[in-house]
């Protein structure tokens, strides 16, 4: 009987010391990965970016969209380009339900760093003055949008993907500054 007992304590044992080594193997496994641009934010980056004349700030800016981006009404009165479209197009392609998914991801933004080896034909640096800065791109489906933070004005673009795979600007709007 004391045989017995020895056996089921060390079977107990075993399967404590199995389970143990498999918790901390999947916890180790799950280790939080830092953050990083994806490919399909790399692309559209080289799209809109590739015939910049200005380097790219080497990081990404952690800044959240204004409310002005909350609804179409505010987005409609700031678009600059192209300044002939037709509203109906624009607001089909922001929908309400887009709008809070943008809103969502804005909310997520990290300050990440560009990887010069997925960047085509842009140079990057890491001196503010005279380079483009810009939040990390924001990628739904067919829609992207990239926020240019500048000293005087913080543009929006809203790129579309097109038929062959590249993304191309549709729109341009002015975000609300604290003197508008």
């Amino acid at each position: 009987m004391a045989d017995k007992v020895i056996q089921i304590t060390r079977r107990i044992e075993v399967s404590l010391v199995f389970a143990i080594t498999v918790l901390v193997s999947s916890c180790a496994t799950q280790q939080h990965r830092e953050p990083e641009i994806t490919p399909e934010e790399y692309e559209v980056i080289n799209d809109f970016f590739e015939r910049a004349h200005r380097p790219l700030y080497h990081q990404t800016v952690n800044s959240d969209l204004s409310p002005t981006f909350s609804d179409y009404d505010s987005i409609a009165l700031r678009k600059r380009y192209p300044e002939r479209t037709r509203d109906h197009v624009l607001e089909n392609l922001l929908r309400p339900e887009t709008l809070q998914e943008i809103q969502d991801k804005s909310d997520q933004g990290e300050e990440l760093y560009f990887q010069g080896q997925y960047l085509r034909h842009i140079q990057v640096t890491g001196k503010k003055r005279n380079a483009l800065t810009i939040s990390r791109p924001i990628v739904l489906d067919s829609i992207a949008i990239i926020r240019q933070m500048g000293d005087n004005n913080n543009p929006v673009f809203i790129l579309k993907k097109e038929s062959d795979g590249h993304w191309g600007l549709r729109y341009t709007f002015f975000e609300k500054t604290e003197t508008d």
